[in-house]
Formats: structure tokens, sequence, C-alpha cells
């Protein structure tokens, strides 16, 4: 039974709360969400946090009903909820769409590793272990040569971790190969690798230095670069990839968002600093040529991560097209925010769900 002593002040600093530290996955919602200033909310682990700060304890989920009970008393205090069918334009049995960018923050005085790199997949894993869709940056595995064999086997760890813990995640990461010769995203679930893509579109500096893909629909170890969750369908850009979809004038191949896995940004003057016009012509571009939601990740060294750097976006105005994209253009916004540290790199997470 929920308490009569929880106010609406109380609500308003779970809400707070659940801004700073984010959501247990275990207490993500199934079917209904509290909507306040644009973004989702659990119901009930809002509830049991306001508790907390009204009284001093947290309620357990056995003590008190979701659904009815839950809703109907936070309606009461004045909260819209939102059933999660309407989310996701499907009916209340299917699982909705949800995407977590991964975005770190690294220091170059402190070295990282394949290993140390693990741990902290492993440790997002976790925290979103009923995300549809987690995602990293370019780069996140590096491997001295080029060999299927190594790749499947980073590709193969990732994948028994989810299965040993029983995991729906897809898990898409890159994997650079003979100091960036070989750039590939990689897509893997519980089952094993889903897809492989292999960067299409090099920079200039790049031309003649890395091993490209013939075009951007070229299948990789057999793979293709698409794979399909909760029917919708996905497609892997490494890095300047994103750039190419518009510079290319590509057409759509049939899928719902791209997932853009970008590598690194620096402080200027000592390496690649254009988070600004990544986010432009990048994320934006591809997303007015492809007409779907751009989702993105990259690595900042010795940087702050820009607060209000878009790792999702939905671009739609051709006629003012992208060189003059703003921030505040985007129509897609994440739901739910979270900081992750491990060893000496912090990720910043953020949770979308797509319609």
């Amino acid at each position: 039974m929920i308490p009569k002593t929880i106010r609406h002040c109380d609500i308003i600093a779970a809400l707070k709360k659940i801004d700073e530290d984010g959501v247990p996955s275990s207490r993500l919602p199934k079917h209904y969400y509290v909507k306040y200033n644009d973004k989702l909310y659990p119901p009930k682990y809002l509830v049991s946090l306001a508790s907390q700060i009204a009284n001093g304890n947290e309620l357990y989920p056995f003590e008190f009903g979701g659904g009815k009970e839950t809703n109907y008393f936070l309606q009461r205090l004045g909260f819209e909820i939102i059933p999660a069918d309407r989310l996701k334009g499907t009916s209340a049995n299917d699982t909705p769409t949800s995407i977590v960018t991964v975005t770190i923050k690294s220091n170059t005085a402190h070295a990282y590793s394949n290993t140390s790199r693990n741990r902290l997949l492993e440790q997002v894993i976790d925290v979103y272990s009923s995300t549809s869709i987690i995602l990293l940056p370019a780069g996140f595995f590096e491997l001295s040569k080029p060999k299927d064999k190594k790749i499947i086997e980073i590709a193969e760890s990732v994948a028994a971790h989810l299965r040993e813990n029983n995991l729906p995640n897809v898990v898409a990461f890159g994997i650079d190969c003979d100091d960036g010769a070989d750039q590939l995203a990689v897509a893997v679930n519980a089952d094993g690798i889903l897809a492989i893509g292999r960067k299409f579109h090099p920079t200039a500096y790049e031309q003649g230095i890395i091993r490209s893909a013939e075009s951007f629909s070229e299948l990789e170890m057999g793979y293709s670069r698409c794979f399909d969750v909760n029917g919708k369908r996905f497609y892997l850009a490494v890095c300047y990839d994103g750039f190419g979809v518009r510079q290319c004038n590509l057409a759509n191949p049939g899928v719902d968002a791209i997932l853009i896995l970008v590598h690194q940004f620096r402080s200027k003057g000592e390496g690649p600093s254009g988070d600004v016009d990544f986010a432009r012509k990048g994320f934006a571009g591809a997303s007015l040529q492809w007409k779907c939601p751009a989702f993105g990740t990259a690595v900042f060294f010795d940087r702050e991560i820009p607060a209000n750097w878009p790792t999702g976006v939905i671009y739609k105005d051709a006629e003012k097209g992208v060189r003059h994209f703003r921030y505040q253009d985007n129509e897609l916004h994440w739901e739910q925010q979270r900081t992750i540290r491990v060893d000496n790199e912090l990720a910043l997470c953020y949770l979308f769900f797509m319609n």
C-alpha cells in the first residue's frame, strides 16, 4: 500500500534523483511510464524513491501494487501516465525498442586496454540489462593484426556474457586492427555475431591508408552490416561513414535507424576536435538523407563530454539543410541519463526510445 504521506514535492525530488542516478535495470517499466518535462520515468520505482524521501524508507516492489494502484496515486498528484504501447505504436505485449548510447570520457595519461574496456562494457550491460541495443564507440577494442579469428573471439566474449546472464541485449561496438588500417563495427547478441560493417567512406587523409569497403552495402566476413531488433532494422556505420551517407547521396537500404560509431574527439590543436561538425554533417546529415533517427557515440580524450552533444538525432529540414543545423533543431531527446565509471574511464549513457 502506498503511504499517504508522499506528496507532489516528494515525487519531484524522486524525478531529480532518477535524472542524476538513473534506473536499475530490474526497475525499468514494461507497461506504463510517467511523462514529465518531455522525459519518461518508471512509475513504481518513482513511488519507491519518493517514499524514501518522504518517510526515510524506500518501498519494496512487493509492498504495493503497480499498474492501477500506482498510476491512480500519481495521477491524483497531477502526473501524466503514458501506456507503453503509445510509445511504440504497437500492442502492449510487444517490447519497446530502447537504445543506450555510451559516450566515453578518457585520459591519455592513463592507459586503457581491451581488458579494461571489457570491464566497462560488462558494467554497462549489467546496468542496462533490459535495453534493446547498447551502442559503443568505434575502436572500442583494438587488435594489432587484422585476424578474423581474433575478431570472432572478441565478439564471442561479449556474446558469452549476455548468454551466461540470460540477457536480451544487442551490443554494437567498434574494433580497430593494425593501427586503424581496419575499422569495423560489430553487433552481437547472446547467440553470437549479428552484423559486421567495415568503414566505406574514409576521410581524405585516410585514403590509401585504411582498407575500406568497396560499397556501403558490402558484406564483411560474410555478414551484412544490417540487423533486426523488435521488427526494426538497423545499419552499422563506422565513424566518417555518417558523413558518407549524405555526401555520397546514398539511398536508404530499408533501415529504421542508423548507428554511427565515432572514434574520438580531442582538445582543439591536439587531434580530431570536430564534435559539433560531426553532429551536424554526420548525425543530422545521415538522419536527413535516410529519413530516420541517427544514433552515435565517441570517445572524448582529455576533455569533457559536451553536455548538449546529441547522441540521438532526428532532423527533417531539407530546405534549411545541415549546414545550419543547431542542437535545438533536433527532434529526438533522451529519456534518462546516467554515468558509469570503471577504472580511469567514465561512460555517459543516454537512454532513448524509438517510436
